[in-house]
């Protein structure tokens, strides 16, 4: 049996692919730290209750409580850096399937011949 616990949400996130370490808070806390928030780098998931509080760049907070406020995050972040470095053009590539199964974005297809 394992006794280890994974929240929900971190076990989701590491399940599809997304990159999350863990680091001490300033308070010695445990947080996880989610990768793929362009201009931002990484948002933090500092314990907030049951869920979390994603601290980004410039202290902004927001309230996660399931994957999909985490993905409408990551597509604010992108929607604010597309425009600022090539590299961002797209969106992260490991953030792609669930901001487009969420249908946050849709795949557009283009067919282009020689």
């Amino acid at each position: 049996m394992n006794s280890t616990f994974i929240h929900p949400i971190i076990e989701f996130l590491i399940r599809h692919g997304i990159p999350v370490s863990m680091s001490l808070w300033k308070d010695g806390q445990i947080v996880y730290n989610v990768d793929g928030f362009y201009k931002s780098g990484n948002v933090s998931l500092v314990p907030h209750g049951e869920n979390f509080k994603a601290v980004a760049r410039y202290n902004e907070e927001t309230e996660i409580n399931d994957v999909r406020d985490l993905a409408a995050l990551n597509l604010k972040w992108w929607h604010g850096s597309k425009n600022r470095f090539d590299g961002w053009t797209e969106p992260d590539p490991h953030w792609l399937p669930l901001l487009i199964e969420f249908g946050m974005i849709k795949e557009k297809i283009v067919h282009t011949y020689e």
